[in-house]
């Protein structure tokens, strides 16, 4: 706990730093840069401009991809006990490396600030044995709000939810493996619309919680994926550490094109849903 509190501590003085000293060496290296490879002043300021914007966005990619070092190696030193799994973050750097490169800075700012809400989180979730499932519901959201930015509108996300059901307590990251699956299976593997559905809810026949979550299958997705296969069985083998065979994790094709994991838990309610 106190290591993952030290590296958000470096990681905020790094952006503090950072944050100060880009006006002078932006304006400074932008100048340099434009006077040498364009041999002139005429027009000097709107070149720079548009000079500092980039490298700006290309700080803030390269600042990104530090802070997610740290934080993979912090989540590999706790995996052996939660199984957790980062490379989801990798891909959300893979989506803000493509804004930049295609000249998207509005598109790049906003990737870039959800991405640091998913790193504040895997960070704090991390150091837990179980979180509220409303904090795992915003985590899903800024994940999914992170693809739509990349996806655009052929991407569509519907997220249903029981407001009792946002109290039951839930294993961290349960369910990045679900819709990471639904992403990299569905709107990554095809050019038409592709929709994910999320729901949660408390069955009415048991005090248990029941997660499902639903996806259309892309016409290049490949059903028995060993990433795919992975995920869940971490997923599984978490459960079962947690629960024992107090639990049910179902998963396979749902008609032709589309795909459903449902989970059933035993009811476990936060202390505090904050």
């Amino acid at each position: 706990m106190a290591a993952g509190a030290g590296a958000g501590r470096i990681a905020l003085r790094l952006a503090l730093v950072g944050a100060a000293l880009a006006p002078l060496y932006t304006t400074a290296g932008g100048i340099a840069y434009l006077l040498v490879h364009t041999g002139g002043v005429a027009g000097l300021g709107a070149r720079l401009l548009d000079t500092a914007l980039t490298s700006f966005l290309w700080d803030g990619f390269l600042y990104s991809m530090l802070t997610l070092a740290s934080a993979s190696f912090l989540l590999f030193r706790r995996s052996r006990r939660q199984a957790l799994e980062p490379h989801f973050l990798f891909n959300a750097l893979n989506t803000i490396a493509g804004l930049v490169r295609g000249a998207h800075p509005e598109l790049a700012t906003r990737a870039l600030a959800q991405l640091s809400e998913l790193l504040r989180y895997v960070l704090e979730a991390s150091r837990q044995d179980r979180v509220p499932l409303a904090w795992e519901l915003e985590f899903v959201g800024n994940y999914l709000e992170l693809q739509q930015i990349r996806y655009g509108s052929r991407l569509q996300v519907t997220i249903h939810q029981d407001a009792a059901a946002r109290s039951y307590d839930v294993p961290p990251l349960l369910l990045q493996p679900l819709i990471e699956n639904a992403v990299v299976h569905g709107a990554a593997c095809t050019s038409q619309p592709a929709s994910i559905e999320v729901r949660v809810r408390i069955a009415p026949d048991a005090p248990e919680l029941r997660v499902e979550v639903h996806n259309t299958r892309g016409e290049r997705a490949v059903p028995a994926a060993p990433r795919t296969g992975l995920g869940l069985s971490n997923t599984r083998q978490r459960l079962h550490r947690m629960y024992g065979d107090a639990f049910r994790l179902d998963a396979g094709p749902d008609g032709p094109a589309s795909y459903r994991v449902a989970i059933s838990l035993p009811h476990t309610a936060a202390a505090t849903c904050a």
